[in-house]
């Protein structure tokens, strides 16, 4: 190789050996010294205390609002949980259940009728809201909380640094709960109990996201169900094969064509849910009209409809009556012959088996021979026989409002069944196939044989067109899916979550007042919240500690010495012109007991 090649190979390497001799050598640095600092040196400044006005209204106000908010919440949540617990509900309860499942079950149903998605995504923005939303509110809190909590504790008593370490910089986390089991292990006892106390809040909000998610849910729609006539098949509540209807057993006085079920509305239309049963309001949900009716029924069942509220209607009104001059309203006094009640004993004012009451001491009221009333039309009836309507409009109250038509009717007593009991000894006429049917007494018996249902004016219901003669909810219910899936609340969990945040509010607002209360830092205004307030007091500490050559060590050795140092605590150093509020290391089994003695007149470097 000639020598220019050689010259032209061995460059770089001779580039590369000025470029670095280039480098300044350690002597040419600046010395620490030599930095100049920058234009905005803090002087000295003296701490203001707060007063007692501005204790009360950010110190003491608001936690006694929440606290009480807290605790009102819990009791009524409390209170309605129970009361719910004692009420039917309207969904199905799983007879497999145990008790314990079903204290978790949803019974404060928010939404129904969802798909799965949207049930889902319902309990994501809840679990999003107020769960993480709500932890990190309650992590903000805790952050001052423990903030202040360390100064207090700096300055009665010492830390460690690694206890310092876990609860200035990560004050909610696993980390904080062990910090604190590590000083309960050593700490005096007024220290413990504010320990044992920030070991409750912080494990609250360790655990607040998944509590308040666990109050919610959502599970497919399920109703009970229930096998009426005791074959084998469940039906639902709003199945079309449940119906109301009428039951007249005594058809031998009327028509054949009563012998069997006269079929009305659908059992959803008429009682809505299982716990109806009985309550008498199913004409008043069915808002039933001659004209113009909320619920298609055929001409046969408005035909005994208007035949039971007829009935009713003459009962109520005799049975209100006790002495001649009072019936005088309704009817008059024909022939001498009186009729009377067998079931009369000494009591005053009970309503006897025929369904007379007599409001003095077996005083026996005479039955009228004829009494002067009205009842209603029946289906086209005020049409085809050119009836004059009543115009005394005394209709009894579920009837306001109809276009039933009453008209005058005479109802005449029979007296060749005066004896017999429970039964009303007056002739009655019903319309039937658009024609009258005189009836001899007693009236036609509604319902005898579906008395269990309480039915209103003696309603019954049919499955499959046959009367249902027994309480089928003696039974034990199935549980059927409905459709769509429901959303909403455990009200046992609501009340646990509750009882929870009250007593995290409660032992918040002790501490909080204690921390104000015996901290001289705190009441200044300079409780050690904020990174750079607790990174500038540690640093000062670590100095004091190990010096401040300490680039080259790893994070692991840095621990390993700090934990050979003694504790750390506040204390006022003097040795300067001005006095330094500062962190620093505090010898062997020596705990600061003593206040600070802060001077509020006095500038603090």
């Amino acid at each position: 190789m000639d020598q220019e090649t050689g010259t032209t190979a061995s460059s770089p390497e001779r580039n590369f050996s000025s470029d670095a001799s280039e480098l300044p050598s350690p002597s040419a640095l600046v010395k620490p010294e030599e930095i100049q600092r920058g234009p905005n040196i803090l002087p000295p400044t003296s701490l203001k205390p707060y007063t007692t006005k501005q204790l009360r209204k950010r110190h003491v106000e608001p936690w006694l609002v929440f606290s009480i908010l807290g605790v009102t919440a819990t009791i009524v949540i409390t209170r309605l949980q129970m009361s719910s617990s004692a009420s039917p509900q309207d969904s199905c309860i799983d007879s497999g259940s145990s008790r314990l499942e079903q204290l978790f079950r949803i019974n404060a149903v928010g939404v129904k009728g969802l798909t799965f998605a949207q049930a889902k995504f319902l309990d994501l923005l809840w679990d999003t809201a107020i769960g993480q939303g709500g932890k990190f509110i309650h992590g903000l809190i805790l952050y001052h909380l423990v903030s202040r909590s360390i100064t207090l504790l700096l300055e009665h008593s010492t830390l460690s640094y690694g206890p310092f370490f876990g609860l200035k910089f990560s004050p909610v986390s696993i980390e904080s709960l062990w910090a604190l089991f590590s000083i309960l292990s050593q700490a005096p006892a007024q220290i413990k109990f504010m320990c044992a106390g920030l070991i409750f809040v912080i494990g609250y909000v360790l655990s607040f996201a998944t509590i308040w998610s666990a109050t919610t849910g959502y599970e497919a729609d399920t109703v009970p169900a229930y096998d009426i006539m005791n074959t084998g098949a469940f039906v639902k509540q709003d199945s079309n094969r449940l119906t109301t209807c009428w039951s007249v057993p005594d058809t031998n006085r009327s028509d054949f064509t009563l012998s069997q079920p006269i079929i009305g509305p659908t059992f959803a239309q008429a009682f809505g849910t299982w716990e109806n049963i009985g309550l008498g309001a199913e004409f008043e949900r069915l808002h039933m009209r001659a004209a113009s009716p909320k619920v298609n029924t055929s001409e046969e069942f408005q035909n005994l409809y208007t035949y039971a509220i007829s009935k009713n209607t003459f009962l109520h009104h005799y049975n209100d009556t006790v002495d001649a001059t009072a019936l005088k309203g309704i009817g008059k006094f024909r022939g001498t012959d009186n009729w009377y009640d067998d079931d009369c004993d000494d009591g005053g004012g009970h309503e006897t088996s025929t369904g007379y009451r007599f409001n003095q001491t077996c005083q026996r009221a005479p039955l009228y021979m004829s009494v002067l009333g009205w009842q209603y039309a029946g289906f086209e009836q005020k049409d085809r026989e050119d009836l004059p309507p009543d115009t005394r409009h005394n209709q009894p109250p579920w009837l306001d409002g109809s276009e039933y038509v009453p008209y005058h009717a005479s109802f005449n007593l029979n007296v060749s069944i005066a004896e017999q009991d429970d039964m009303i000894p007056y002739n009655s006429t019903l319309w039937w196939n658009k024609s009258r049917i005189a009836l001899n007494a007693p009236f036609l018996n509604l319902g005898t044989d579906c008395q269990w249902s309480n039915g209103s004016l003696g309603l019954c219901l049919c499955f499959d067109g046959k009367v249902v003669s027994q309480d089928f909810r003696e039974s034990t219910p199935t549980c059927l899916n409905d459709t769509g899936y429901r959303w909403g609340f455990s009200g046992f969990v609501v009340v646990i979550a509750l009882a929870l945040e009250t007593v995290w509010l409660l032992i918040c607002m002790a501490i909080w007042l204690v921390n104000v209360t015996m901290s001289e830092l705190v009441r200044m205004h300079r409780p050690g919240t904020g990174v750079i307030r607790g990174v500038l007091d540690i640093a000062g500490a670590i100095d004091l500690s190990i010096g401040s050559d300490t680039g080259a060590y790893t994070e692991e050795e840095l621990k390993k010495e700090l934990e050979k140092c003694p504790s750390i605590g506040y204390e006022i150093d003097h040795g300067t012109e001005n006095p330094r509020i500062r962190l620093r290391p505090v010898g062997h089994g020596v705990r600061t007991r003593q206040n600070l003695r802060i001077n509020r007149h006095t500038a603090y470097g």
